[in-house]
């Protein structure tokens, strides 16, 4: 059986795609990759390949998938695109990322098949969340 390719997409590829592939990577009938689009994260040719190589793309915020089909409109013609709407105010694996990500994608590619370690504290979440608001504004 062929597993379907599923591009996941943020703004940095630090906490909410890298998180959504994590999520996703042992499920079996998916192949996963994740993608950030702000520079010095993105060079055009990697998004570009990345697109290329996926199925469907799911990103987190509109503008995101404004820019995508924009940029790159007959990527478009032959794969779907998905706004999942999850804000960048989280931390990577913080849980109410992964709760939230897993409650926007089961409806379109399934429950994942295991949760990142539950070993990932609320302190840690709260500490790369405050790294990640510090980042955004400089």
């Amino acid at each position: 059986m062929k597993r379907q390719k599923i591009l996941f997409v943020c703004n940095g590829n630090r906490y909410r795609s890298s998180t959504a592939q994590k999520l996703y990577q042992r499920n079996s009938d998916l192949k996963v990759r994740s993608l950030g689009l702000v520079l010095p994260f993105n060079l055009n040719m990697t998004a570009y390949l990345s697109l290329k190589w996926s199925e469907r793309v799911f990103v987190m915020e509109p503008h995101q998938m404004h820019y995508l089909i924009s940029r790159w409109p007959k990527a478009f013609e032959t794969r779907t695109i998905n706004c999942l709407h999850i804000p960048n105010h989280y931390a990577h694996l913080d849980p109410t990322l992964i709760e939230s990500l897993s409650e926007s994608l089961t409806p379109y590619i399934g429950s994942p098949v295991e949760y990142p370690s539950p070993s990932y504290s609320k302190k840690k979440a709260n500490k790369d969340y405050r790294h990640n608001a510090l980042w955004m504004e400089a």
